[in-house]
């Protein structure tokens, strides 16, 4: 299991160190011939492109998700300021946060961490569409305010609604999350990959 190798071997830093060690399965030969094999089998080519590892600094949790079909996977990671007595719970918010990541494919963690140019370019459409909108400058400048929230809740995780509980917003329940248990809970980060994207 590549997944498991990249865990275990905290040498492994990119997808070209991951093809020249030694595959765990057979350690007679390099995961580079392992997937070349997998590739003869299946007929299928095989790509490894990318490659995270997500080592815990501090206090916090680590989890991660494979999707049923193979086809996403997602690694959250979790700080904490202090210990958590109740591991049980937040290792269910953190798997909870990794379903989410894979169902609601969010690009950012915040509203803040959404690049300008990509907040003016939204801005700029949302405007195009209303270039001949009767309505006064205020109104459109109202519409398109409410456009950009909705485009926040789309692409940032803590804007989206929880996918168990949709009248729930992430943030929110992570905020509620760390009053249980007891300290502030931050998403430190995330990455989701699914088969075929970049």
């Amino acid at each position: 299991n590549l997944t498991q190798q990249v865990f275990e071997d905290g040498r492994i830093a990119s997808a070209e160190d991951l093809l020249t060690t030694k595959y765990v399965a057979d350690t007679g030969k390099t995961v580079a011939e392992a997937v070349q094999e997998m590739i003869s089998k299946l007929g299928e080519n095989i790509v490894i492109r990318r490659l995270v590892q997500y080592k815990l600094a501090g206090e916090g949790i680590i989890d991660s998700y494979i999707h049923s079909n193979s086809r996403v996977g997602v690694l959250v990671e979790l700080h904490t300021d202090r210990p958590v007595s109740d591991r049980e719970a937040l290792r269910e918010l953190a798997h909870d946060l990794t379903l989410q990541v894979a169902a609601a494919n969010p690009r950012f963690l915040s509203v803040n961490d959404v690049p300008a140019d990509v907040v003016e370019e939204e801005r700029k459409i949302y405007m195009a569409q209303l270039v001949d909108d009767k309505k006064p400058d205020e109104i459109k400048a109202r519409i398109v305010e409410g456009r950009l929230k909705k485009f926040y809740q789309e692409i940032c995780l803590l804007e989206q609604n929880f996918v168990k509980d949709d009248a729930l917003l992430v943030g929110k329940l992570i905020q509620q999350a760390g009053k249980r248990l007891g300290t502030p809970i931050n998403i430190s980060r995330f990455t989701r990959f699914e088969i075929g994207g970049s």
